[in-house]
């Protein structure tokens, strides 16, 4: 069955969401939906390296983001690489919250394996996902049988445990990583590790003060507080953004990882 039969499935009206599972709790703030926004700094900083990333290849004519949310990723690939993206997640109301693109959105959950779906993708993106996950194993065997044979998985993740803090446990996150705990279980997964890259170097004295504040607030608006720029803060994040991605090659360490890795059959 084509993803054009699988999107005639039950949809909600505006957003055009085919329901195919089960809504669940998902472990993220539902703030974060209300204030992510595509010209925020960051998606837009996490999409340069993303692309730079990901380079000459090729995203195949068949692309899934896996934890879409609000689609703030997918419409920024479906726009620089010229192709539909279709995307999933276990939250209703932050899908709701996505414009219409050019690929279907659906409530789904990749543990539930639609016979349809099995190797069907070329590419599949997981971006401030993984952290998230109790299991992570498990989630990329899922993840793994979307995947054609040979099929990539790009990635995006915070970085650097020590930098974990009152904010990350606040908006669901389990972990923070480094190049070697992600290599261990994209392997334990069925991936192998193909790129990495850390980005976002400037970012961590900004990391730092936001956890020891967190210490000092109370949490009625820690997402808010913790991830929206000031009007002050953000041309001098901006700034820092720019000369981050004039250098080459990426830093050495970073507040965030990208990576892509490939299926390994």
């Amino acid at each position: 069955m084509s993803l054009q039969h699988v999107a005639s499935a039950q949809t909600t009206s505006p957003a055009e969401v085919a329901i195919l599972s089960l809504q669940e709790k998902v472990e993220m703030a539902d703030e974060w939906y209300e204030i992510a926004a595509a010209d925020h700094f960051w998606f837009e900083w996490r999409f340069a390296c993303l692309s730079r990333l990901l380079g000459e290849i090729p995203l195949g004519d068949e692309v899934l983001e896996i934890g879409c949310g609000n689609a703030i990723a997918r419409d920024q690939f479906e726009q620089h690489y010229a192709r539909p993206v279709h995307g999933c997640d276990l939250s209703l109301a932050a899908l709701q919250k996505a414009r219409p693109g050019r690929g279907q959105l659906y409530l789904y959950n990749i543990h539930d394996r639609r016979a349809e779906w099995q190797q069907h993708f070329d590419t599949v993106l997981m971006l401030d996902v993984i952290e998230h996950i109790d299991d992570v194993p498990a989630f990329l065997q899922a993840t793994g049988w979307h995947l054609r044979p040979g099929g990539r998985l790009l990635l995006n993740m915070p970085a650097l445990q020590w930098l974990y803090g009152g904010y990350d446990a606040h908006v669901g996150h389990q972990r923070r990583y480094t190049k070697r705990l992600l290599r261990d279980q994209l392997a334990a997964g069925g991936f192998r590790l193909e790129r990495a890259a850390y980005w976002g170097l400037s970012m961590i004295p900004v990391l730092m003060a936001r956890k020891w504040l967190h210490r000092l607030r109370d949490s009625r608006h820690t997402v808010a507080r913790g991830f929206q720029p000031t009007r002050f803060s953000e041309p001098v994040l901006r700034a820092l953004m720019r000369a981050e991605l004039a250098v080459r090659p990426a830093p050495f360490v970073g507040s965030s990882l990208a990576a892509l890795a490939s299926k390994v059959d």
